[in-house]
């Protein structure tokens, strides 16, 4: 029996897609340039007799029914340009290659017009959800031809998580727009988790681990019940096998990343979008890996930083998440928007948001209201009711949160960059009137008046 699709790469993610699609009876081929990875495989053959284990890439492509499809879960970057050269002259025209990596979405604009001219569709497809979503329903953001999507969306079907409405799966749009709207998503990602990370950070100067465990757990029966806030209870839960002590308090405080932030980060700078709260998360990484420069630096300074130990009211954690996260998302929406518009991908912010629903790490119950205030308004997020009225009853309780932190010495970039963020998205005018007059002054740059039309620069010196 022919393969209805073939895997390459059988790390954690590209194995567990492929059992996901074995134990539904899906007919899977899989193939890996590491011979070891490609043993387990060889296991199961006996119990599941539509897997087809192949040793090279001729036997792997011939294996597979037409058009043929090919999934893609090699490391990004280079890897994926040699994958692809190895196996297009074995492909026919309409055949489909899948890459379900963290491609960068101009490696994928750039790889789909080369593969076009050969008459092979590309499909880059963000997936979320790590090995664990793959096994059992990832998030699917899928981006390329759309006759390529619709020839390959039953697979797509069966490897989605099933959300609340509908399954997790979308073709987000053309070109690299599935894995721009997967790498917002990681950013998106980052900012939750400094910000959760950073909210640990206070209550820790004046309760236990097992306490704040607590805390985070009740804010999981909430409106911020989530993925997220989930794991991070059942993190500071977790006693360590060695000492006895909490297994968090073992770990180092170096934050490492793969560069999807920083992509992140990069886009919206490119495309003028404010996401400080992304912004602020990639950096404090970045801060966390100079370990032995803060451990020097923490030498000369100690304590003296500290102007006060942090009390924090536990009754304005949860409005300062809420507002926080509310605060992330809407920053990753604006960007995804504005890309939309520049790259003419027609992205649906709507279906974005349910393809988050369930599956991916991000997945919140907050989600739903956010979807249900973009289809009732095309307004932006920040401007609709919902998110007014949310803002309105909880800022209080992110200021708190944040001037708490900086009158205590406690880092918590996040926290204060998206309440800046916020101050700044709701006030007019803004003092940078100063900033164009400073330009005008030592570079002629010119500026804009507020009574009339047209450019204007001044002789300051006169």
């Amino acid at each position: 029996m022919a393969s209805s699709i073939g895997i390459i790469g059988l790390g954690a993610m590209g194995k567990n897609l492929a059992l996901n699609l074995i134990h539904q009876d899906i007919p899977v081929s899989v193939y890996s340039y590491q011979a070891k990875e490609l043993g387990g495989f060889t296991q199961l053959q006996s119990d599941f007799p539509n897997i087809d284990v192949c040793e090279n890439l001729e036997d792997f492509i011939a294996s597979l029914s037409k058009p043929k499809k090919v999934l893609l879960m090699v490391t990004a970057g280079a890897a994926v340009d040699l994958v692809i050269d190895d196996i297009k002259d074995l492909l026919d025209e309409d055949d489909i290659i899948i890459d379900a990596g963290n491609s960068h979405f101009e490696d994928t604009q750039r790889r789909e017009a080369k593969l076009k001219n050969d008459g092979i569709h590309y499909l880059g497809t963000g997936v979320s959800g790590g090995a664990m979503g793959a096994r059992h329903g990832a998030s699917i953001m899928a981006g390329g031809n759309h006759q390529a999507f619709t020839d390959t969306e039953s697979l797509f079907s069966a490897l989605a998580a099933k959300g609340p409405d509908t399954p997790c799966y979308t073709h987000i749009g053309p070109g690299g727009s599935g894995h721009f709207v997967k790498m917002v998503h990681n950013g998106i990602e980052y900012g939750i988790m400094q910000i959760l990370a950073e909210t640990y950070g206070l209550l820790r100067q004046q309760s236990s681990n097992l306490e704040i465990a607590e805390i985070f757990g009740d804010l999981n029966t909430t409106l911020l019940r989530s993925y997220l806030i989930d794991i991070t209870a059942k993190v500071l839960r977790k006693q360590d096998d060695i000492t006895d002590a909490s297994l968090v308090d073992m770990i180092s405080d170096q934050a490492a990343q793969k560069g999807t932030g920083q992509w992140t980060v990069t886009a919206a700078m490119q495309l003028g979008v404010p996401i400080p709260t992304i912004v602020a998360a990639v950096t404090e990484r970045n801060v966390s890996a100079q370990k032995t420069q803060r451990t020097k630096n923490h030498a000369v300074y100690g304590t003296n930083a500290i102007n006060m130990k942090a009390n924090i009211d536990v009754n304005d954690i949860y409005g300062a998440l809420l507002a926080s996260i509310l605060l992330t998302y809407e920053q990753g929406i604006a960007l995804i928007h504005a890309a939309s518009e520049h790259y003419q991908w027609h992205i649906s912010s709507v279906d974005v948001i349910r393809v988050w629903r369930d599956g991916c790490i991000i997945r919140a119950d907050l989600l739903a209201p956010i979807e249900k205030a973009l289809l009732d308004s095309s307004a932006p997020l920040i401007r609709q009711g919902w998110t007014v009225e949310i803002m309105s009853k909880h800022l209080s309780c992110l200021r708190h949160l944040a001037s708490t932190s900086i009158a205590s010495g406690v880092s918590a970039p996040a926290l204060c960059s998206t309440l800046a963020y916020f101050d700044s998205s709701i006030t007019d005018p803004l003092p940078t009137n100063l900033i164009q007059a400073q330009r005008d002054y030592f570079g002629a740059h010119s500026y804009q008046r507020n009574d009339k039309e047209g450019q204007y620069k001044t002789d300051w010196d006169q």
